[in-house]
């Protein structure tokens, strides 16, 4: 849910092309899960951000 909202927010919201996103996890294991999610092409989060978004690039903080 939180891929499609991004999308909505930026575009239809905000009205940008291009945006960074913080995405905060309550746990690791829920950040891993969802760091593997988002770095997978063909994983529906990362797929929801790119259809609207266009190109997607996932970092994470060391």
């Amino acid at each position: 849910m939180a891929s499609h909202a991004v999308s909505v927010a930026i575009r239809d919201f905000l009205g940008l092309d291009h945006s960074f996103v913080l995405w905060l996890t309550p746990s690791t294991p829920i950040r891993d899960q969802t760091l593997k999610a988002l770095k997978d092409r063909k994983h529906p989060y990362r797929s929801a951000l790119e259809s609207t978004l266009g190109s997607v690039t996932v970092l994470e903080l060391e």
